[in-house]
């Protein structure tokens, strides 16, 4: 798998430079995620969700992608940008009127 690549997420699209998982003994594992442009963002992981995670899918994979989706509609530009233009078009063909003379 290329090194660019978390699950179905190509993170580079959206401008994410790494995505690193810290698990300490004493402290919740954190998931931290780093952007070109140099900002930096932190996401604990509470055991609940962990255990709930394993329950579901079986494994950790798809708790850190839900939580990189997140991170990328709430953080990443050029998902928000592409998510407006969607918004505008359904917009204009909900106020589109196709008048025949």
């Amino acid at each position: 798998m290329p090194t660019n690549m978390l699950g179905n997420i190509n993170i580079e699209k959206y401008r994410i430079r790494s995505i690193s998982m810290i698990s300490e003994a004493t402290w919740t594992p954190r998931i931290l995620i780093r952007h070109f442009n140099g900002s930096n963002f932190s996401y604990d992981i509470t055991r609940e969700q962990i255990e709930d995670n394993k329950r579901k899918n079986g494994n950790i994979d798809a708790l850190l992608e839900n939580i990189v989706w997140l991170h990328i509609k709430t953080h990443c530009p050029v998902y928000l940008r592409k998510e407006k233009l969607e918004q505008i078009q359904k917009f204009q063909k909900l106020n589109h009127f196709d008048i025949n003379l």
